[in-house]
């Protein structure tokens, strides 16, 4: 049997949904993971922001601050820090190239309870009825060379941010 991507079961869950926060839970490059699920939340005529739990400095770029721990993304934000590691300004480089305007949001690399006053500040100012977090997997492709094990300190934190946040419906 084929399917395609819309038949999906999650999409399933999805249907009632009207605007969705679809956010990276573990830094990084996670939120890339969300693209394709981005695009056919889109074609369904659902209003989709995007937000990553971020390993960018933000406090170190030229992002605006719009809530603690949480930035608003621009593509003609700067990194400052030298560092030249900016994912969520990446994607929104390229989302505007394939003539996409989306908000994008990062969080600071934060605990609990500020992830979910930041993620609360996000439902509100966007009305969003459902959060879906998306992991990129790859925690497990390890060569033995790395400083710790992947994010699954961060994932954990955005799982529990989300769930704190009060917001009916969350798919992790």
């Amino acid at each position: 049997m084929s399917y395609s991507i819309n038949q999906i079961p999650i999409f399933e869950e999805l249907k009632e949904s009207k605007s969705i926060l679809l956010a990276g839970a573990g830094g990084g490059f996670d939120i890339f993971s969300g693209i394709p699920l981005y695009f056919n939340l889109k074609q369904q005529g659902k209003n989709v922001v995007l937000a990553n739990f971020s390993f960018s400095w933000l406090s170190q770029t030229t992002s605006e601050k719009v809530f603690p721990n949480c930035y608003k993304i621009k593509s003609r934000d700067k990194d400052l820090s030298g560092r030249n590691y900016f994912p969520e300004k990446y994607l929104k480089l390229w989302l505007e190239l394939q003539g996409e305007d989306v908000e994008i949001y990062g969080f600071e690399k934060t605990g609990v309870n500020p992830l979910k006053n930041a993620y609360k500040y996000l439902i509100k100012e966007h009305q969003i009825d459902t959060i879906l977090l998306v992991d990129g997997g790859t925690d497990s492709l390890m060569f033995g060379d790395e400083e710790g094990l992947g994010t699954p300190q961060e994932d954990i934190c955005s799982m529990a941010a989300v769930y704190r946040s009060g917001i009916k419906k969350n798919i992790s």
